[in-house]
């Protein structure tokens, strides 16, 4: 018995050091468990701990997508990832909130750099990131260009070229093929063509021909076209007398609305030039005139806004409650872009506003150019570049309808400007054909894509290629989006 009873107490400490040591364990790894496991939660939620306030913070993210693919991006200078190679974009996370330095660089590409905030609980995007080449080449297509009218499709192009005996002729140029066809040549010493008008859908052009004081107009129809009228010759207007102004009606193959001056007044009228019939009268007080889709929007002399439907024989709707104050001898142009009405007196752009009442945008203007997805006007002064907004930009950075931005001011002035794509617009400046991003966050980014001198500027959006007729030459670039 004696010999038992020390062993009988060891068995009995041991058994109790056990259960301590488990107690122990046990309430560390549950405080653990209550430490970590909260922590983790808060981190897969994107808190951080923020040691510049000193405080618990939630992260935010940076949304890029670039062209070409596989750009590098780098945050403050540090190489951070590349975006993926198929669409281009990559999404960097558990960013503190605060301003970052960013720069998508890749080899042979001009670098794009921006300061961006990051906030929390918020992705910042930036998705319409163009890195254009570093040197773009040119090819000359044609030389003796005068000037060139591109057509709605942007399949084609009017030239105006010198002959060898310097008298014109009118050249059509297939976009695809640089195939020329000539359409028409300077028959009179002092034959001027002072502009050409378009087709809805480049299928027949209307040009306006002058010797001196007096106006000759000519309709031409390409192959294609839904009338064999004026196909093999052009059809003249000369029934028409005293035309101002003339568009083709989109509504009949054969027809046109045009003005025609009657003493003080201008007015209204409907032909059709295959019959050589006037078809309609709509008013003879109108003071300028457009068409949209299938609606013809005239401005009276009283100010008053009128829309006729060309295809139905509705009465004409009066459209503003406001009549606009009309000014003699001051020349007035109607700008039917989108769902809005743009009225443009002299060089001061004016917009019908939901209230019926036109509101001035701004003065000095120069150009207008629609953007290729119809959301975007871009607006060229002297030396400055606007951008209204037609709709709602939900993109960052977000723009609500009927917002007005000024992109960049220059102190030389600026010309022939264009769209690339719906995100850059490109313009002369100072003889450098240059490009810019619409993304007015901090500096916006530019890029000289080669000099030219007084160029005329063209775009073809669907390949991305610049033309650019420039002393008498007209040349292509290589493909600008890759």
């Amino acid at each position: 018995m004696s010999t038992l009873a020390p062993r009988i107490k060891l068995i009995y400490t041991d058994s109790d050091m056990n259960r301590k040591t488990r107690r122990i364990l046990f309430i560390g790894l549950t405080t653990l468990f209550l430490i970590i496991t909260p922590s983790l939660i808060f981190y897969s939620q994107g808190w951080r701990i923020d040691f510049q306030t000193r405080s618990f913070t939630r992260t935010g993210g940076l949304y890029i997508k670039a062209v070409p693919n596989s750009a590098e991006v780098y945050i403050e200078g540090k190489l951070t990832t590349t975006t993926n190679f198929l669409f281009g974009t990559t999404l960097l996370e558990n960013l503190l909130p605060d301003i970052y330095h960013i720069s998508v660089q890749k080899q042979g590409y001009i670098t794009w750099e921006k300061i961006l905030q990051t906030a929390q609980h918020e992705v910042t995007e930036a998705k319409n990131i163009i890195l254009f080449p570093d040197s773009v080449s040119f090819k000359s297509i044609v030389g003796q260009i005068r000037t060139l009218w591109p057509s709605p499709n942007e399949k084609e192009v009017l030239l105006q070229r010198t002959m060898p005996n310097t008298r014109w002729e009118l050249m059509r140029l297939n976009l695809s093929n640089n195939e020329q066809v000539q359409l028409l040549k300077q028959t009179h010493q002092n034959q001027e063509l002072q502009s050409v008008q378009w087709g809805k859908k480049g299928e027949r052009v209307i040009l306006r021909l002058g010797i001196g004081e007096t106006i000759e107009h000519r309709i031409i129809s390409f192959e294609g076209s839904e009338s064999s009228a004026c196909h093999e010759i052009e059809c003249t207007l000369s029934y028409l007398e005293n035309i101002t102004n003339i568009l083709f009606n989109p509504t009949h193959p054969t027809r046109i609305i045009a003005t025609k001056q009657a003493g003080t007044s201008l007015t209204l009228l409907e032909a059709d030039y295959e019959t050589e019939e006037i078809v309609t009268f709509f008013t003879n007080n109108a003071v300028a005139f457009g068409i949209r889709n299938s609606d013809l929007i005239w401005l009276d002399g009283k100010g008053i806004l009128w829309k006729q439907n060309l295809s139905s024989d509705a009465l004409a709707e009066q459209i503003n409650e406001v009549g606009f104050p009309i000014r003699q001898e001051v020349e007035y142009k109607l700008h039917l872009l989108s769902n809005e009405i743009f009225l443009q007196e002299y060089n001061t752009l004016f917009v019908l506003k939901e209230q019926r009442e036109f509101q001035n945008i701004t003065g000095e203007v120069s150009e207008l150019r629609l953007s290729p997805d119809n959301k975007k006007l871009g607006i060229l002064t002297n030396t400055e570049i606007l951008l209204y907004f037609l709709q709602e930009e939900n993109d960052q950075p977000k723009h609500n309808k009927g917002d007005l931005i000024f992109l960049t001011r220059f102190s030389d002035p600026v010309s022939s400007l264009q769209w690339i794509g719906s995100s850059h617009v490109v313009f002369s400046l100072a003889n450098k054909t240059t490009v810019a991003e619409i993304d007015n966050r901090g500096s916006v980014n530019t890029t000289i894509l080669g000099e030219f001198n007084n160029p005329q500027l063209f775009v073809q959006q669907a390949r991305s290629i610049l033309y650019v007729l420039s002393k008498g030459t007209l040349s292509a670039s290589e493909r600008l989006v890759r």
